[in-house]
């Protein structure tokens, strides 16, 4: 009768175990930081985009965390620029190029580059969103992130 108490609490060890490890393996946190940049410099189809004034970019970077590394980072970005010529640049999709700063950290730099459209909202503002994803989302980028975040 011992044997056989033994054997049923060591199967049930063994099935915690079993669940404990697989709610381990396949629990992760999920990581979302937001922050703001400053465009330093722009250019969209290798032409340089003029910027009367400072120019704010909100940043939002998500990953799955897993204490080791981020699988599956998205960094989603939206921006307002005034813009002179903005009617040249409105609906066309457009390779951007963006020189970005740390407001805080001048030496915090970032060069993010992406293709999207560019749209004409409350009167010359030229508007974008845009979103990188997975390999999109380099070393650099997450260097630039984190280091804003402190």
């Amino acid at each position: 009768m011992g044997i056989s108490v033994w054997h049923e609490s060591c199967w049930d060890y063994i099935l915690v175990r079993q669940a404990q490890d697989n709610f381990n393996q396949y629990h992760q946190d999920i990581m979302k930081r937001q922050t703001s940049a400053i465009i330093r410099e722009m250019t969209a189809d290798g032409k340089r985009v003029p910027l009367p004034e400072p120019v704010n970019i909100e940043l939002e970077f998500s990953a799955i965390d897993t204490g080791g590394g981020f699988h599956d980072p998205i960094l989603d970005f939206s921006f307002r620029l005034p813009v002179d010529n903005a009617g040249a640049l409105e609906g066309q999709e457009v390779s951007v190029s963006m020189l970005l700063v740390d407001p805080t950290d001048g030496d915090n730099t970032l060069r993010l580059n992406y293709r999207g459209r560019l749209a004409i909202r409350s009167g010359n503002k030229l508007e974008s969103m845009g979103r990188l994803k997975d390999e999109q989302v380099s070393r650099a980028i997450v260097k630039f992130i984190m280091r804003s975040l402190r």
